[in-house]
């Protein structure tokens, strides 16, 4: 009898006054925390992808403080962003955006799309540009990586003209 009334007080003590409905909350199918990954040819390593958590949805896959590191013989390139989102084979990079190449070459912005299919970026946004000599300020880029073609507004630029 004691123990009957014991585990009535449990249930009602242990009960939550307000039950949430979680059918419609979204729940990761996997959940990583800190990571990183790396891959290898047979040379060496061609990249390195780590972030401070990872979660796949039956949709998606999100990464917070994402950074992307490539290694080719020419040269190596690293991404930087906040958050990241893989969707429909397009990649939505948010929050503090950094892109460096070994050759000096840098882009900066806050928010970034790439569409793997159509190879184009987008920034809806305003964006800084740096070769190291010549730097640019814009808006609203779209760059066709396939055909090498950029466009985008409101440019300001400043450009060395010694030795042209």
């Amino acid at each position: 009898m004691i123990v009957s009334f014991a585990m009535v007080g449990l249930y009602f003590s242990l009960t939550p006054d307000k039950i949430d409905n979680f059918s419609n909350k979204e729940i990761a199918q996997i959940d990583v925390g800190k990571f990183e990954l790396l891959q290898f040819n047979e040379a060496s390593m061609m990249r390195t992808l780590s972030g401070k958590s990872a979660q796949r949805f039956s949709d998606r896959i999100e990464v917070k403080k994402l950074e992307l590191n490539e290694y080719t013989k020419k040269n190596s390139e690293n991404l930087n962003a906040e958050h990241a989102t893989y969707k429909e084979k397009r990649l939505h990079l948010h929050g503090g955006v950094n892109y460096k190449k070994s050759d000096n070459f840098t882009f900066i912005t806050n928010r970034l799309f790439y569409d793997k299919e159509l190879d184009f970026i987008y920034v809806p946004n305003d964006f800084t540009m740096n070769d190291g000599t010549n730097i640019a300020h814009a808006r609203n880029m779209v760059y066709d990586r396939k055909n090498g073609t950029m466009t985008a507004t409101k440019i300001n630029a400043l450009f060395d003209t010694k030795g042209i």
